[in-house]
């Protein structure tokens, strides 16, 4: 996949997090996706690797303890920001 193929499956994937269709986001992913949260585990206790399966897991968990859903956004990183 190209830049401009992967900038349109993560608008997609965000625009399904916002529409709250999970089983979108997840069907986005391939079947050997990870899902990186960043963090240190005795802090923030979901910080970790995350299979698809279990990424799915935490997905439809969080969203159920939104009471608006989830609104994601792609935004573009200044290039001093990168460095």
């Amino acid at each position: 996949m190209n830049a401009e193929q992967n900038k349109v499956v993560a608008h997609d994937l965000f625009a399904r997090f916002t529409a709250s269709d999970i089983q979108g986001v997840l069907d986005t992913m391939t079947s050997d996706a990870t899902w990186w949260i960043p963090g240190k585990q005795d802090r923030s206790p979901s910080a970790g690797l995350y299979s698809k399966e279990k990424i799915a897991r935490l997905f439809y968990a969080m969203l159920k303890q939104l009471k608006s859903g989830l609104t994601m956004t792609v935004r573009v990183a200044s290039p001093k920001a990168a460095r």
